[in-house]
């Protein structure tokens, strides 16, 4: 297994992880456990952050699917090299980072952070389009 491919692995994982915090908010609701198992029908109060914590789950699904076509293209064409390898271990560093920012509020870095990762994938697309 490639680089790329295990780079790719924990950026799946990092995935699902979002959703805890997401979980630990409707759980701390008022009405608890019985409205987040429930079918919420009921409007809760929720903290501001389970919003931007839902806002960058939303996001990092929505460039998990362009960064898992890049990686695997990348594999299957044989295109492995420190490009690849460090655009993909950027894109997760990155987009652990947007998380974060996106969590805590911390809009302008936010935007930057999405940027580099943007950056990260372009790289290792430029690495596959050249060997075509």
């Amino acid at each position: 297994m490639t680089f790329e491919l295990k780079i790719l692995f924990l950026t799946t994982l990092w995935t699902l992880s979002l959703l805890l915090p997401m979980t630990v908010a409707r759980v701390r609701t008022p009405q608890g456990v019985q409205w987040a198992t429930g079918n919420r029908e009921r409007q809760s109060t929720l903290p501001r952050w389970h919003t931007r914590a839902s806002k960058a789950h939303s996001n990092m699904i929505e460039n998990l699917i362009p960064f898992a076509v890049i990686i695997v293209v990348a594999h299957l064409s044989n295109v492995s090299n420190i490009w690849t390898s460090g655009g993909a271990l950027a894109f997760l560093i990155f987009r652990i980072l947007h998380a974060l920012c996106y969590w805590y509020g911390l809009t302008p870095w936010r935007t930057y952070i999405f940027i580099l990762s943007l950056i990260s994938e372009l790289v290792i697309a430029h690495q596959v389009w050249a060997a075509f």
